[in-house]
């Protein structure tokens, strides 16, 4: 029997090894490059919104305006908005899981409710469960939408 746990205990911190070597800091990667990605989206989807709208200004000053090119405006908005949901969706998670923790008075692990806890994965937004990466989808694929939109407009009138 000893022999047996001898060998699951050495399996187990072999595992952790592995985990804190190899795993972990392809999450911490994954977790940044998430990170990077949100922001783009927000900046891109911005971005394009207020090019559009100085477009369409600028157009209209010339008496050229297109009613077109609100589908590409329409786009990039969206896109501001799915983000907008997704980040307050996620604010809102949090602060429940907060205060269901500090409701329960948590004197031991077995206290906290699963649904309260995050893995590394999902800290990384590494899963659609979390509201951000759906909507992050959402936004990524809107400034598709919004960019092949506002360039097939443009190829048109050329």
């Amino acid at each position: 029997m000893s022999d047996q746990r001898d060998q699951e205990e050495a399996r187990y911190e072999e595992y952790i090894r592995l985990f804190h070597r190899v795993i972990l800091p392809r999450i911490k990667r994954a977790e940044k490059a998430y990170a990077q990605a949100l922001t783009s989206l927000w900046i891109g989807n911005g971005a394009a919104a207020l090019a559009t709208l100085s477009f369409l200004g600028a157009s209209s000053h010339q008496g050229q305006a297109s009613r077109q090119l609100l589908w590409p405006l329409w786009f990039f908005v969206l896109g501001l908005v799915s983000m907008g949901i997704g980040t307050f969706a996620s604010i809102v998670r949090e602060a429940r899981s907060a205060r269901s923790m500090l409701k329960a008075n948590a004197s031991s692990i077995l206290d906290v409710k699963a649904g309260d806890l995050r893995g590394p994965i999902e800290t990384a937004g590494l899963t659609f469960d979390d509201w951000r990466t759906r909507m992050a989808c959402l936004a990524a694929l809107f400034f598709i939408g919004g960019c092949a939109a506002g360039l097939f407009i443009l190829t048109r009138q050329w």
